[in-house]
């Protein structure tokens, strides 16, 4: 069971990537085993899915629909294995893409050179996993961050970030612009 529309995405991060790609589809995919390549096996049974509001699903929210998916067409595919076997294709190589696995250095932020939507991604596909970390707040320091608020703000009066006390956040401005609240 692959969480993702082989070939898209082989690899130990496909939720992931999806999110950080900012794919509006993905699916699941009951393969085989390949005898030498991870997630290269023939393809017994794959559906898709579209993702609402792709740039706002968190990784929990994704992992969680793709993990009933994968038990529907898993269940599908062993009433009748035997079809499923007979009828498996390959993998198309001509639209092979990969994910990698994720460290802690995808989890780096620098607010003054990155877009919002790019930082957004990355807070929503990877902080359950490792610390979102940015490197350009304060000189030589690495600053951890948790508990983001994502804000629809149209003022440019906002510095490169400031202390909202109504929000008990502090607020960053992004490259372009954009603004992200950090309560801790």
């Amino acid at each position: 069971i692959h969480p993702s529309l082989l070939p898209d995405f082989r690899g130990p991060a496909p939720i992931q990537f999806t999110i950080l790609h900012g794919h509006g589809k993905t699916g699941v995919s009951i393969i085989d085993l390949h005898p030498r390549t991870i997630d290269a096996g023939s393809i017994l049974l794959q559906k898709s899915m579209y993702i609402e509001r792709k740039d706002a699903i968190y990784y929990s929210d994704l992992e969680a629909s793709l993990a009933e998916l994968g038990g529907e067409l898993t269940a599908q595919v062993l009433s009748d294995f035997p079809a499923f076997w007979q009828n498996k294709q390959a993998q198309d190589s001509k639209t092979l893409s990969f994910s990698t696995k994720v460290t802690n250095a995808d989890g780096i932020v620098t607010f003054e050179h990155d877009h919002y939507l790019h930082i957004s991604r990355k807070i929503r596909a990877l902080s359950h996993q490792i610390p979102i970390r940015s490197i350009d707040l304060i000189p030589g320091r690495d600053v951890i961050m948790e508990d983001f608020i994502f804000l629809e703000c149209d003022s440019e009066t906002i510095r490169k970030f400031d202390y909202n006390r109504s929000l008990g956040a502090v607020v960053f401005r992004t490259k372009d612009y954009a603004y992200i609240g950090v309560k801790r």
